[in-house]
């Protein structure tokens, strides 16, 4: 479960640059997350 968890944080992280997104407001940071996480899935 673990490895799952961490690889798909890293993958965001790292590949997708989810950390380095300029968004200002919560919303638009919720909804950012939730497109890198389909597209994780598409590409996995």
């Amino acid at each position: 479960h673990w490895g799952i968890e961490n690889r798909l944080h890293w993958v965001k992280d790292v590949i997708f640059g989810e950390d380095a997104a300029p968004f200002s407001n919560y919303s638009a940071a919720t909804n950012w997350s939730i497109i890198l996480d389909q597209l994780f899935l598409l590409l996995e």
